[in-house]
């Protein structure tokens, strides 16, 4: 906790290297020198009150993806979705999407999603596939995909659907990929490129 009594050498470092940060991202962020983090980080001199606040509010714990309820949410919907890590592993997973693809979330837990389609990869294409999602800065795809027949999801008939997939982050900068998935009729299916929006 942070407080008069801080041990602001150990708590600045710790951070900094808990984030992977330079001590210049460190210096930028509080208006100072990269000599004066590096003294605040051996002990040689405290951070002014003025720095202080502004540790206090970058160093403060924040709500974590869970603790903001996005998977409490997703196992509640009716449609299917999916919340995703930078690795593609599964984090939460609503009934639905668990039984269009047959699978148990202890199963797949701690393991890269395995479960791509032909047309989700024809889909991310244009963006470098699927880890094309976080090089290339994206913030939001719109499509519409058509499931083939028996294609992972033991469907007897093609299954049109419309995906909206988003990137979210937790109160400490992770970020995640949240898809959200609606059947529609084929009617309304359109064959047309995905829109991305970038950051």
């Amino acid at each position: 906790m942070l407080g008069p009594d801080t041990d602001w050498a150990k708590e600045i470092k710790a951070f900094r290297l808990g984030r992977r940060e330079k001590q210049l991202w460190l210096a930028d962020y509080c208006g100072v020198d990269t000599a004066t983090v590096s003294r605040w980080e051996r002990g040689i001199d405290r951070p002014s009150l003025a720095a202080q606040r502004k540790l206090v509010a970058l160093m403060a714990p924040a709500p974590t993806i869970a603790a903001m309820g996005l998977p409490e949410i997703i196992s509640e919907l009716s449609d299917i979705a999916v919340l995703m890590d930078r690795e593609f592993r599964i984090v939460a997973a609503s009934p639905g999407h668990r039984k269009m693809l047959r699978y148990d979330l202890p199963d797949i837990a701690g393991k890269t999603f395995p479960m791509w389609t032909e047309a989700m990869f024809q889909t991310m294409a244009p963006i470098g596939g699927p880890m094309g999602w976080w090089s290339n800065g994206i913030k939001r795809i719109d499509f519409m995909i058509m499931r083939k027949p028996l294609e992972r999801a033991g469907n007897l008939d093609p299954i049109y659907q419309k995906v909206t997939t988003m990137t979210t982050q937790d109160g400490l900068g992770e970020k995640y990929r949240f898809a959200l998935t609606r059947t529609i009729p084929a009617a309304e299916f359109i064959t047309a490129p995905p829109q991305v929006t970038l950051f």
